[in-house]
Order: structure tokens, then C-alpha cells, then sequence
């Protein structure tokens, strides 16, 4: 006669233990960690926006999950029969609407993260453009980019962009196959007004003009390859017009007076420490002594 209290005792201890062992995921840390270890040390200080956009986003999804660990725990305190016999689905989500209201959440972030990171694609290739061109610096920057990606310049805007969509497109198949509708939620403009609102909020107003610039087409991103070839573009053109000519100036002459001149706002950018001008000034004077 005992031996039913002994195994509802016994029942619920486990259940106590599974419920105190049911994890809960959470994707702020998940990707402040991971960002932490892939991102290198010299380029964290120029993307603190986007990992702030970002882990907000992560944030915000984070009580979504925390309602999934709680309906798991719900779902245990059944008895065993109950429990196996609970979809996954069910065992999930406490209504088909908060399913669906966590698929429209995580595509909704999908696309927010991806414009995100699209803008501080656009800001990379403006530090990169500066970096190239350091004495010193830029001769380190480039080998290390070559023993990243096999090559002493970035590629071309387009292809990282191409990329950045294709990885957005595995993101929403695999939301499709894990059962979410995957079919987009935010029209663009939707998107850049979120945008322009969470980096309001945040004070990144410096982003929020890269992104105006950007969407305006004020701004275009290019490789340093792109950018010298239009740099000696505009050179040859105010050469043609100067009375120098003359003057036995050549236009190898211009151009490296012209270069000389970009490479010192280069090197005063804001984008570059206290060091590093420090040390590009030093090379810019041995390049001086033994051109």
C-alpha cells in the first residue's frame, strides 16, 4: 500500500532536479562571447556599435527563450505519461501564437542585424582605406589582411555585400526548416528607422550620418585598389588644368605631392591612436630621408 507515495516521492524529486537543470539559453552572452574571441583586439574599438546594436537585439530575444525554459518546466510537473506524449512543439511553446510571435521576433532581428552589420561594412572599408595607406602601419595591415584572405587589399563592396546576403539567406532557410515563417517582416524603411532609433538611443549619431551618407549615395565604399585608381583619376584632371606644366613639373611630380598630402590627413585621422600617428609620422620622415 505504500509503494504508490513512495514512487509519486520518488517522481517528484527527479522532476525537481530535471527543473533545476533545464537550461536557459541565453543569446546576449552567447554573442558577446563570441564576439569577444573573433573579433581581433585592434578592430573592437571601431565596431562598439554594431556589437551594442546587436546584443540588443540579442537581448530583447533572450525573454522569448527565458518563456521556453519556463513552458519546459510547466510541461514537466506533468506526470511522465503526459510528458512523453507532448509534441516538442508543445512542449516549446505554450500556444501556436507564441511560436509564431518568436518566428516574426527572429526574423524581424534578422534583418535588423543584417542591415546593421551592412553599415559597419561601410564604416570597415573607410578604416581600411586610411590604414592602407600609413607608412608602417599600413605595410602591417596589409599582411595580416593577406594572411587572412589571401590578398593585400580587401574586395571589392560588392562581393562582401553579396556575402553578408548569402549568409542571410542560410539564416532564413534555416528558420524555415526549423518550422518559423521566414518570409521578410520589415520593409526597408521600417529597418532604417529602427535603425536610426536604437543608435539614437545608444548616441552613435556618427553611424547614423554613415548610414544617411550610405542610403544616399553621397557615400560609396571601395577598396584602397578603387579608391587610388580614382584618386590618380582626379589628379590627372587638375594636372591637365595647372600652368606647372610649364614649369618641368611631371606628373609622377604632382601625383606624389598630391599623395604626400593625402597621407598626412591620412595619418591625423581620428580613426588612427595617439600611437599609431606617432609611428606613422616616424615612417613618413624615414620615407622623406630616403626617397
Amino acid at each position: 500500500m505504500q509503494t504508490t507515495p513512495l514512487n509519486q516521492e520518488k517522481y517528484r524529486k527527479i522532476l525537481e532536479s530535471l527543473n533545476s537543470q533545464v537550461p536557459v539559453f541565453d543569446l546576449e552572452a552567447f554573442f558577446e562571447s563570441f564576439y569577444e574571441k573573433k573579433m581581433p583586439e585592434s578592430l573592437k574599438r571601431y565596431f562598439v556599435p554594431e556589437k551594442r546594436y546587436i546584443s540588443r537585439l540579442a537581448k530583447e530575444l533572450n525573454s522569448y527563450f527565458i518563456k521556453i525554459g519556463k513552458n519546459i518546466r510547466t510541461s514537466l510537473k506533468k506526470g511522465p505519461k503526459e510528458v512523453l506524449n507532448t509534441r516538442l512543439e508543445d512542449l516549446l511553446f505554450s500556444s501556436p501564437e507564441c511560436k509564431e510571435e518568436l518566428g516574426k521576433k527572429l526574423r524581424e532581428s534578422l534583418e535588423e542585424a543584417s542591415y546593421a552589420l551592412e553599415i559597419g561594412a561601410v564604416e570597415a572599408y573607410q578604416i581600411w582605406n586610411i590604414k592602407y595607406n600609413l607608412p608602417i602601419i599600413g605595410k602591417i595591415a596589409r599582411r595580416r589582411l593577406k594572411k587572412r584572405i589571401g590578398q593585400e587589399d580587401l574586395p571589392s563592396f560588392e562581393y562582401s555585400l553579396d556575402k553578408l546576403d548569402e549568409i542571410k539567406k542560410k539564416a532564413c532557410s534555416f528558420l524555415g526548416f526549423m518550422g518559423f515563417d521566414s518570409y521578410p517582416k520589415l520593409s526597408k524603411s521600417e529597418i532604417r528607422d529602427r535603425y536610426h532609433r536604437r543608435m539614437r538611443q545608444e548616441g552613435f549619431n556618427r553611424r547614423r550620418l554613415l548610414e544617411y551618407d550610405y542610403h544616399e549615395k553621397r557615400h560609396t565604399p571601395k577598396n584602397a585598389r578603387e579608391v587610388e585608381e580614382k584618386f590618380i583619376e582626379k589628379a590627372r584632371t587638375e594636372f591637365s588644368r595647372l600652368e606647372e606644366i610649364s614649369n618641368g613639373v611631371t606628373l609622377e611630380d604632382y601625383l606624389n605631392i598630391k599623395r604626400r598630402e593625402r597621407q598626412k590627413e591620412f595619418i591625423s585621422s581620428d580613426y588612427n591612436s595617439f600611437g599609431e600617428k606617432l609611428i606613422s609620422y616616424i615612417g613618413r620622415f624615414f620615407n622623406f630621408l630616403f626617397r
